[in-house]
């Protein structure tokens, strides 16, 4: 669950031991946001400016306006790196 200091939308996760691991909902926020917008040239589209708030809860990720606009500008890096993996395509 997320704290009054996460403004992600995220809390951490528990370990095996039932332990909280800080930050871990918040790691797998991020690698499932960059994991989605090298593979899906779509939802790239949406992050860019579609429609970026419903792309990111798309995904489970609540939306703020410093992430929304982080995202706008990383999205030519993405295209970058996406560039190089050629025709993958997302799994939906």
């Amino acid at each position: 669950m997320a704290t009054d200091d996460d403004k992600s939308g995220y809390g951490g996760g528990e370990n095996n031991d039932g332990q909280q691991q800080a930050g871990s909902g918040q790691e797998a926020a991020f690698y499932a946001l960059i994991g989605r917008a090298i593979v899906d040239p779509d939802f790239r589209q949406q992050l860019r400016g579609g429609d970026p708030h419903a792309a990111l809860k798309s995904i489970g990720i609540e939306p703020t306006d410093d992430l929304v606009n982080a995202v706008g500008q990383a999205m030519g890096e993405v295209d970058r790196l996406s560039s190089q993996f050629g025709d993958i395509k997302a799994a939906t």
